[in-house]
């Protein structure tokens, strides 16, 4: 009582002489010592004014008891940045409070007023003796639940408050409204002439803490059109524990506004605190400009840097709601860890709602959520975990929901170690990205060791774009771009119940949709669901798509076991519109009914492009590739090409209901391996036409060779004979002598292609043949390109050899008696008596020097495997090969045009095989015969002269 009278005696003295002449206040005062009161020193300075930057310390005897509160910083306080007032405890000074003293030793409360009302600015309150180190010994305690520890207000700026210990116990009353520990406030009376509104003000390092109670918010801002904040960073702060959110930001119809809030750790010190509700952030900004930044923040854990476990967590990690205002934000490398969530004494009507990031963005504003970790770093934390036991408990936990009707992006998150228990229902939602106006980036985000277990409904989404069932945000409506996302590690079980699963769903407004992987290629059961009925889609394409692409993502490895009945669907099409499903890998799927790719259009016209997919089943008894089911009143145009559909029960399944209307194109698809290649349920014949159906002789069953079969009312002829689709050999090499014989040949390759080909030579001629007069060797090729863009390319060389040497002379390699060669030069009307008796052309030293009997080979490669005589042949033409199986050989005739003639199976054995082949009906002219035995490919030329 003595020092508070001598406060108060100070403040007189000062008040009686506030018209003299007074010292301006500079250097280090203390308190107590030069004053009584920190209230004294604030007020003589207020009246003196400065002349230089002032620090007010202190001492250790200094009595929180001995001050009038609020301690006030009014507006024009005679601070500058060339002059600032910075509190702090002395050197070796401990455990100085102000407000409220230890619990039980200080009064009750100091009132519904502040510790602190800074109007003013450029006012710096430092927790740490001497200003050095990182120990706060400066308590700012309000104990009153309309109570703050600081207030900022009015035209507060530039102000810092850092290393300090802030303590309330602050109470939402429809009297008092919202209150924090730290609360910027929209009070005034503002300066003539000057906009209201907390400005570039800081708190950093800070500690906050509940006091007697706990209190509702840590911080807690509200900026209006009069008084906006702007540019206030709240930085590296531990928030300790607190009842609804550990800070709340809201602005309201202002000029501006912008916030950096970065590097805090918001945790909860309560060993028992079971009752998740509120944020540990939450911005709220209607209809205000500005710029955001939520970044390197911790919320979970019962320790700085969400370290241990919060016993409860809460119901939404970071929330952002922006409405109709703002330019930027970004909620990015945030960490949201270590919380566990079990029952929390709802009682039978326990719904705990969860969101790790919740972000509401109305637009205009760009939006970035990326880099955060949701759950754990690693299996030796303890994630997130929500779970109930009671009757009807439901447990609910969603990674990221996204909101927006701007551009940004959602990308690089990790999402991992997530457990829900419940008894009732359970739903996770890992990526939710709702009503997008312009397009949004959602990437190489992880959602991974996701473990739910449940006695009722389980569903699951890894990345859901769902349906609209509000306005959208604007008429150009545009979805997410998805791509490079990975959904893998999930472990669903349901014990009563059925479960559903989907890697990634999407509502029929997708950019495109690339490179995601559901499951994975090299674990086993990287997905498992066991439930009564389970099912699981990898990619889900539901509603009205408008040209939807699902390109190169993989789904593989997953299981769904179902005591009723369990289904998988690598890509499913349930919708009406247009999609292009290409590039996918889908392996080692595991379930009662398992589909690779499943096209199911609802009422309406849709248009279905299969390409380029990789396709492969578990065993040959298992499963359909490729199941195509119109229903009644839908009309659907499916083309498949180039897909690689193999060892499943059915490789293409297609079911038409009375009433739909199906046009459908299969080609160029490589079906092999299966049970079964195509199975056609529909009434009328559908085209599968040249694909390669794992044999040259073409599809069994319905079909007359080898490979998969095929059923009833299946266009098949014409079919693949290789599995390139494409083959080409443009023949030997040949030779123009000069001097000798003709200047020009003809090249004519043989040709393997399904259906009608085009030509392009390297002369740029077109035709099938081309006949060439070089002058110097040269090398020409052709492509052949089938009506579905495969093409082959082969080479073939013309050697042009000068043999010239002399008038109407020519050189030639001389085979003696002896077999000695010489090189000698005679008249070209005698070369031909030299060649018949096995001279050749040109040089003995040329390499191109070639004996007359070798000089129209075409494939000497099949001297010794294979060949046809007599050729030229009038009749019956004997064929002669060396097979290394037993089995059966395909051959083709076709013309020069490659135009096909005949073609048939006929048997080998393993060794020498003989066989006569009919050419009746074949016309006089030049043929070439193809043989094909295994995967070997014999190609020869012969004459038919009647």
């Amino acid at each position: 009582m003595k020092k508070f009278i001598q406060s108060m005696l100070a403040l007189l003295f000062i008040c009686f002489f506030a018209n003299s002449s007074l010292a301006q206040v500079s250097g280090t005062i203390t308190v107590p010592g030069n004053y009584a009161t920190l209230g004294a020193a604030l007020f003589n300075i207020q009246v003196s004014g400065l002349s230089g930057h002032v620090i007010i310390e202190l001492q250790q005897g200094y009595d929180y008891r001995d001050e009038l509160y609020p301690l006030v910083v009014p507006e024009n306080f005679p601070t500058s940045l060339n002059a600032t007032v910075t509190i702090r405890p002395r050197i070796g000074a401990i455990d100085i409070h102000i407000g409220t003293g230890y619990l039980g030793t200080g009064p009750a409360n100091t009132g519904s007023v502040p510790i602190f009302k800074i109007y003013g600015s450029n006012i710096i309150i430092d927790g740490r003796p001497g200003g050095g180190g990182t120990i706060s010994q400066l308590f700012i305690w309000s104990e009153d639940e309309a109570g703050s520890a600081i207030e900022f207000a009015n035209n507060s700026s530039d102000n810092i408050i850092r290393y300090c210990s802030l303590l309330g116990s602050n109470k939402y009353s429809s009297t008092n409204g919202f209150h924090g520990i730290i609360t910027f406030s929209t009070d005034g009376p503002f300066p003539a002439g000057v906009e209201g509104g907390n400005r570039n003000n800081l708190i950093e390092n800070c500690t906050f803490n509940k006091g007697l109670s706990k209190p509702d918010f840590a911080i807690y801002s509200y900026g209006s059109a009069n008084a906006p904040n702007v540019g206030n960073r709240i930085l590296n702060n531990n928030i300790a524990s607190f009842g609804t959110s550990g800070m709340r930001i809201e602005e309201w119809n202002n000029s501006g506004s912008s916030w950096t809030i970065t590097g805090n750790s918001i945790y909860s010190s309560d060993l028992n605190y079971n009752y998740p509700q509120g944020s540990g952030i939450d911005l709220s900004v209607y209809g205000v400009s500005g710029t955001h930044t939520i970044e390197g923040n911790y919320v979970g854990g019962n320790a700085p840097f969400a370290a241990g476990k919060w016993n409860g967590g809460i119901e939404r990690a970071i929330q952002v709601y922006l409405d109709q205002g703002g330019t930027y934000t970004s909620v990015n490398n945030n960490v949201i860890k270590n919380m566990e969530i079990i029952d929390g004494g709802f009682g039978t009507t326990f719904l705990p709602i969860n969101y790790g990031i919740n972000i509401t963005n109305n637009g205009p504003n760009v939006v970035e959520c990326n880099g955060n970790l949701i759950g754990a770093e690693n299996s030796s934390e303890h994630g997130i975990s929500i779970g109930s036991s009671v009757g009807v408990g439901q447990s609910y936990f969603n990674g990221i929901n996204y909101h927006n009707c701007d551009s940004g992006s959602v990308s690089d998150n990790i999402i991992q170690y997530i457990s829900l228990n419940s008894q009732n229902t359970s739903l996770f939602e890992g990526i939710r990205v709702d009503l997008d106006h312009n397009p949004v980036i959602v990437t190489n985000n992880t959602i991974q060791f996701l473990d739910i277990l449940s006695n009722g409904y389980v569903q699951v989404f890894g990345i859901i774009d769902p349906k609209d069932d509000v306005v959208p945000c604007g008429s150009s409506l545009q979805a997410p771009a998805i791509g490079g996302n990975s959904f893998k590690n999930v472990s669903v079980i349901s014990e009563t119940g059925d479960a559903t699963v989907t890697g990634v769903h999407i509502n029929g407004r997708l950019a495109t949709n690339d490179g995601n992987i559901i499951g994975s290629l090299t674990e086993a059961n990287s997905i498992s669901v066991t439930a009564k009925n389970a099912i699981v889609n990898g990619i889900l394409i539901e509603e009205n798509p408008d040209n939807v692409s699902v390109s190169n993502d993989v789904v593989a490895n997953i299981t769904a076991s179902g005591t009723v009945s369990s289904e998988i669907n690598g890509v499913h099409f349930k919708a009406a519109g247009n999609t292009t499903i290409s590039g996918n890998t889908i392996r080692n799927l595991n379930a009662g009914t398992a589909r690779g790719i499943f096209v199911e259009p609802i009422t309406g016209l849709s248009q279905a492009t299969l390409q380029n997919n990789s396709v492969k089943g578990i065993n040959v008894n298992t499963g359909t590739g490729v199941e195509v089911n119109v229903p009644t009143t839908a009309t659907l145009t499916l083309v498949a090409k180039d897909n690689v559909i193999n060892t499943w029960q059915t490789g293409f399944l297609v079911t038409a209901a009375a009433g739909s209307t199906l046009t459908q194109t299969v080609q160029s698809n490589a079906i092999s391996g299966n049970q079964t290649g195509f199975v056609n349920n529909s009434t009328s014949p559908q085209n599968a036409t040249c694909n390669w159906w794992g044999s040259a002789s073409g599809p069994s069953g319905a079909g007359p060779g080898t490979g998969d079969p095929v059923g009833s009312n299946v266009i098949f002829s014409p079919w693949a004979t290789v599995s390139t689709f494409v083959a080409v050999d443009a023949g030997a090499d040949q030779t123009i002598y000069i001097g000798y014989g003709p200047t020009s040949k003809t090249i004519a390759p043989i040709y393997t292609v399904c259906g009608t080909p085009t030509y392009l030579w390297s002369t740029g001629a077109t035709t099938p043949n081309i006949t060439v007069s070089p002058t110097v060797t040269s090398t020409y090729s052709v492509t052949v390109t089938d009506a579905n863009n495969h093409s082959a390319t082969d080479n073939v060389t013309i050697v042009v050899n000068d043999i010239r040497c002399g008038n109407n002379k020519v050189k030639i390699c001389h085979k003696d008696i002896g077999g000695k060669k010489k090189t000698i030069c005679i008249n070209t009307n005698d070369v031909a008596s030299h060649l018949t008796h096995g001279d050749a052309l040109g040089e003995c030293s040329t390499n191109a020097a070639r004996f007359a009997n070798a000089a129209d080979e075409i494939n000497s490669s099949n001297e010794k495997t294979f060949s046809l005589y007599p050729n030229p042949v009038a009749g019956d033409i004997k064929l002669q090969w060396q097979a290394n199986t037993n089995g059966t050989a395909f051959i083709q005739i076709k013309d020069m045009m490659g135009r096909l003639l005949m073609q048939q199976n006929i048997t080998q054995t393993k060794g020498a095989n003989n066989r006569l082949l009919s050419l009746k009906g074949v016309q006089d002219g030049n043929y070439i015969l193809v043989m094909q035995t295994g995967d070997e490919l014999k190609v020869q030329r012969f004459t038919v002269r009647h």
